[in-house]
């Protein structure tokens, strides 16, 4: 049995936009965190979200669950949706579940609807 990874959230709001940030392991014993910051993140609103998967070191179906639901909220709330690439294992996750192609993908914050804020949050 291997050493797991803690895992974490952070958020960053910027105005009218919000990034959401998992780190570490995203599997069915942390889901909870991270719905917990998503609806957090939802109530203020935001015109953009987007979560940002650069620092997750594994995924599984239950990551891909959080980002459907989360899109979804956000289509019907008239929200823009972000996935902020993961690279690898991440990135195979998604393209294996049929689903990268649902969302408004980016390679990396710089590439989301206001390019200052990002330069200047230091993501």
């Amino acid at each position: 049995m291997g050493t797991r990874s803690t895992f974490r959230v952070e958020a960053l709001d910027w105005g009218s936009m919000s990034i959401i940030a998992p780190h570490g392991e995203l599997d069915v014993s942390v889901q909870q965190t991270l719905l917990a910051e998503i609806d957090r993140v939802l109530a203020k609103r935001p015109v953009v979200l987007a979560v940002d998967l650069r620092g997750l070191t594994f995924m599984d179906s239950t990551g891909v669950h959080a980002l459907i639901s989360t899109g979804l909220r956000c289509q019907e709330q008239g929200q823009r949706f972000f996935v902020i690439r993961g690279g690898g294992h991440i990135d195979r996750v998604l393209n294996a579940c049929g689903v990268d192609g649902c969302f408004e993908m980016v390679g990396g914050p710089d590439q989301l609807p206001d390019g200052e804020f990002t330069l200047s949050s230091g993501l």
